[in-house]
């Protein structure tokens, strides 16, 4: 049985190191959203971010140029990074659960 405990303390530290992996990479890419709004046949890049109780958006530019595509491409990865760190910490509570460890909140 310690056998079994040891493999599970061993991914419960890769996923520690994985949390704080994507932790990092959250703190470089821009915290806000990117949403594309359609009018009239053309389509426009908007940023939205929540600031306390107000939800804001701001207008970016038209869906074309290699500078939409870059923040589209950092918006696609704060979204993976996020999702990532998610099952992570999901995967953290269902090895400390059985463990037996306490789960910190």
């Amino acid at each position: 049985m310690s056998l079994v405990f040891g493999i599970l303390e061993e991914e419960e530290k890769r996923l520690e190191e994985l949390v704080a992996e994507c932790d990092k990479a959250l703190k470089v890419l821009p915290q806000e959203s990117i949403h594309i709004r359609k009018s009239r046949g053309k389509s426009y890049l908007y940023s939205i971010k929540r600031e306390k109780n107000k939800v804001i958006s701001r207008y970016v530019g038209k869906n074309s140029g290699e500078n939409i595509q870059k923040i589209m491409e950092q918006d696609k990865m704060r979204r993976l990074y996020k999702q990532r760190k998610k099952e992570a910490l999901i995967n953290i509570k269902e090895i400390r659960r059985a463990l037996g460890r306490r789960i910190a909140k």
